[in-house]
């Protein structure tokens, strides 16, 4: 008698009555029926594995149920097959209660979020995991409702490959403290990044350059490097900046570099682009900088040539070069190139600045007065450049020398650093020089004729 549904029934007329001779060809087919029954592959609903092969009764507990749609509890008890595909976005908390021990594969076919719990339903990384169509989770029963995650494979990662194949990460989050390279040769060689220096909320991106050879990676470079830099004061109140590219420090000594400059601050105003403290004071040096927040390039003038008082965000910065006002607050126009810098005359001041004139010292022997160049030349200058001139006294000289240590114009083993000559009264004479500083703001120098004139013209800057 075959089986129905996996329930075995005995062929009809079998059973015997009371009082009443069991027939035996009755009696021989049950028997036969029985004997048959049990030699063949018996249901699982009947506790067998409803094959005769091993390979057979595997595939039939492992087979596909009906599909299942998300929900907080995915309840596995009312599941009819050990894989089933999990349709829906409906976020899954718990999974239901079977005996421990029990497994499940979970085909996902859709995104939604997985969700840890330490006791109930424990995920790999102790996280929740937001799931792809094609993801598939092996979970097993702890028994009591709870649940562990045994295996997860992402449906859009290759298989590993072996150590002599190329992996490709994607996606993927190293943790900086935790995660290093390390020298095929020798173990004991690694190197760790370290992002702690970036500021919150923001992503920094290292670009290799496009050139072959090694590069090197340092933590902390020298942050003054500009190219095409210029700074030019343009108004009574305004400088502008502007370079191909520079780089900002911050105060750890970590760099930006920062391209198509172009900035401007103004004396008036006040934080970025404008002055980084205070109010605005008459016949004073001020430092104009570069600083960037992550995002905004800006412009800031400072008193300070190290450390201005920057705008709440900014955190890089770079002093790029020096300015003054005058007694009546107005900016003298100056014009830099790179670090050198020359006063433009016309506006602000309208003529040449004459900063020394008359008789002073002895050129012929060397015999020197201090000139002071504070109110002319900023601190950081390293050279000061001069016209000197005299359009009267044939024979008169001036000479100029980074110090008092300098011998006179004519001498033969230890001249001053410039000599001016006026060869004859009636040449205009006229002469440019210049001078490099031992001492900030301060050079010496003599003169012999009342007549002698000495003009500043610029300088160059330490940056």
């Amino acid at each position: 008698m075959p089986r129905a549904g996996g329930v075995y029934s005995a062929p009809p007329g079998t059973k015997g009555n009371p009082n009443t001779t069991i027939e035996s060809a009755k009696y021989n087919a049950l028997v036969d029926d029985l004997v048959a029954d049990a030699n063949a592959a018996r249901p699982v609903t009947a506790g067998g594995s409803g094959s005769s092969t091993a390979v057979g009764g595997n595939d039939n507990f492992n087979l596909y149920g009906a599909d299942m749609a998300s929900a907080a509890t995915l309840n596995l008890a009312n599941s009819t097959g050990s894989i089933i595909n999990v349709t829906g976005t409906v976020a899954i908390t718990a999974l239901g209660t079977l005996p421990a021990g029990a497994e499940r594969d979970l085909v996902f076919q859709g995104v939604l979020t997985f969700t840890h719990n330490a006791t109930s339903l424990i995920l790999p990384d102790a996280a929740n995991i937001t799931t792809a169509a094609g993801d598939v989770a092996r979970m097993r029963s702890l028994g009591g409702g709870n649940w562990k995650c045994l295996a997860y494979q992402r449906a859009a990662i290759a298989p590993y490959a072996g150590p002599s194949s190329t992996e490709t990460l994607n996606n993927k989050s190293l943790v900086d403290n935790t995660t290093f390279i390390i020298d095929e040769a020798d173990a004991t060689k690694k190197v760790k990044l370290q992002v702690s220096g970036v500021s919150t909320g923001t992503t920094r991106t290292l670009t290799a350059p496009d050139a072959d050879g090694t590069v090197a990676i340092n933590s902390r470079l020298i942050g003054s490097g500009f190219r095409n830099l210029k700074v030019q004061v343009t108004s009574d109140t305004q400088v502008t900046i502007t370079a191909d590219a520079l780089s900002v420090e911050d105060t750890s000594g970590y760099l930006a570099r920062l391209s198509a400059v172009n900035v401007t601050a103004a004396l008036n105003a006040s934080g970025a682009n404008g002055l980084d403290t205070g109010a605005e004071a008459a016949s004073t040096w001020y430092y104009a900088w570069v600083i960037w927040n992550g995002t905004t390039t800006a412009a800031l003038i400072s008193m300070s040539a190290t450390a201005p008082t920057m705008p709440g965000g900014y955190t890089h910065k770079l002093m790029v070069g020096a300015i003054r006002n005058d007694g009546s607050s107005n900016l003298w126009r100056t014009l830099q190139y790179g670090r050198e810098c020359r006063i433009v005359i016309g506006t602000n001041p309208a003529a040449s600045v004459l900063i020394a004139s008359g008789t002073t010292g002895d050129p012929a022997v060397g015999t020197y007065t201090d000139l002071d160049l504070s109110a002319f030349i900023p601190p950081l200058a390293t050279k000061a450049y001069f016209t000197v001139s005299n359009a009267v006294d044939t024979g008169a000289e001036l000479i100029l020398s980074p110090s008092a240590s300098y011998g006179g114009g004519a001498s033969s083993t230890n001249p001053s650093y410039a000599c001016f000559i006026v060869a004859s009264a009636a040449i205009n004479g006229s002469l440019q020089m210049y001078v490099p500083l031992e001492t900030a703001q301060h050079v010496w120098w003599a003169s012999d004729s009342g007549s002698n004139k000495l003009f500043i013209r610029g300088w160059e800057f330490n940056l």
